[in-house]
């Protein structure tokens, strides 16, 4: 069985797995390195092998500094969370291209109409959207960004996306 919490962007999450002959502890979330973790991936996931049989009780002790605490758990199987991974993927690439290729498509429409204040404002508008919606969705932490980076950017983009989209 996979294991995984379904916000992207918890802190620490810290999983006690209770057995009938001892315990395991896994340790997860963005404050932690990723290349610990059994399995690299931008939600906090882990594998579960179970004896046939077996009964394990979960204990898990989640912190979450910036944004909501989720302490659901979702469980899927090899191939189901690999189909998940993979659509989710696909969705997320297609939202930053379709964004990425409306921008093209308006800059030079944008700088034909002459006006610097708007192409810029725009320009800025999209990066700072994208960057944001990378940095909620625990992308730029898939890509090995630290935890303490990812919150500033994540403040930083944040509020520019809210000023661009005023402005």
């Amino acid at each position: 069985l996979i294991l995984k919490n379904p916000r992207a962007g918890m802190d620490e999450i810290d999983v006690y797995i209770t057995r009938t002959n001892g315990y395991e502890q896994i340790i997860l979330g963005d404050n932690r390195e990723l290349h610990l973790r059994k399995i690299p991936h931008r939600y906090s996931v882990f594998p579960l092998r179970l004896a046939p049989g077996e009964e394990v009780k979960i204990t898990s002790r989640l912190i979450n500094r910036i944004g909501a605490t989720d302490a659901e758990w979702e469980v899927y199987s090899d191939t189901h969370f690999t189909r998940f991974s993979l659509i989710e993927s696909l969705w997320w690439g297609l939202f930053v291209g379709f964004v990425l290729s409306l921008f093209f498509y308006s800059v030079p429409i944008l700088i034909g109409a002459k006006d610097f204040k708007l192409t810029l404002f725009f320009g800025l508008y999209v990066l700072s959207s994208l960057i944001y919606q990378l940095s909620v969705n625990g992308t730029l932490y898939s890509f090995g960004f630290s935890a303490s980076y990812i919150n500033h950017i994540t403040l930083l983009f944040g509020i520019f996306f809210g000023l661009f989209t005023v402005l």
